[in-house]
């Protein structure tokens, strides 16, 4: 049933600002509609407690219907972004495992390096050690050859200091044995001459000795 009634002037003012706000639904909502100025209610066999509950069950529902989809459409933009999140954690998974291998190759390297490294330089101290003791023998065998060519020099030196007495000495019975011709040569005419002046004398026994030739057999 709907029935006109006259506007009053503070019912006109009301319905002049529900007619400014242009809001329809509410002025449905409060049983009222604008027709030149006229309010005309709508009088609902229905009681107004129960038109007021499907009311609002049916905004629960539009507004539960956009919440859903406002959460739908973030739920989604979410999920993009985590897809994106998990392709790149995938990504550097799959580089941390290629550098923890490039890692592992370059510790095998370094220790085989390493090891080869110690070995040359444990091959280059025992060859400089092996150098050292031949230095040091070398010094040692040109000590002891300075040592005997001192020596050597010291015996030369005594050997040359010995040789000039032995030569005078051996000068001096050539000398004398030179100059004793000389001196024979000398004395010789006297000793000739001496026979001449010492006269003759005749052994005293010579009868006897040729009378025992006699009486021999």
């Amino acid at each position: 049933m709907t029935f006109t009634v006259p506007m009053y002037n503070s019912s006109r003012l009301q319905v002049e600002l529900l007619s400014r706000l242009h809001s329809p639904y509410l002025l449905a909502l409060l049983g009222y509609s604008i027709t030149n100025h006229t309010a005309i209610i709508h009088v609902n066999r229905e009681p107004a407690k129960v038109t007021v509950e499907k009311d609002r069950s049916v905004v629960d529902a539009a507004i539960l219907l956009e919440i859903d989809r406002t959460m739908k459409k973030h739920m989604d933009n979410l999920h993009h972004v985590l897809e994106g999140v998990s392709a790149r954690l995938t990504k550097l998974e799959s580089r941390t495992h290629h550098l923890e291998s490039a890692m592992d190759d370059l510790k095998a390297s370094v220790g085989n390096n390493h090891g080869t490294t110690d070995g040359k330089l444990r091959l280059l101290e025992n060859i400089l050690c092996e150098v050292q003791t031949g230095v040091q023998n070398i010094k040692d065998k040109q000590d002891i050859v300075q040592a005997q060519l001192q020596l050597a020099k010291l015996q030369v030196s005594k050997t040359g200091q010995q040789s000039k007495p032995q030569a005078s000495a051996v000068l001096d019975p050539v000398q004398q044995a030179s100059s004793a011709p000389q001196q024979s040569q000398q004395h010789l005419p006297s000793s000739f001459n001496l026979p001449q002046s010492t006269p003759v004398i005749s052994p005293p026994n010579a009868p006897y000795n040729l009378f025992i030739k006699n009486q021999a057999p």
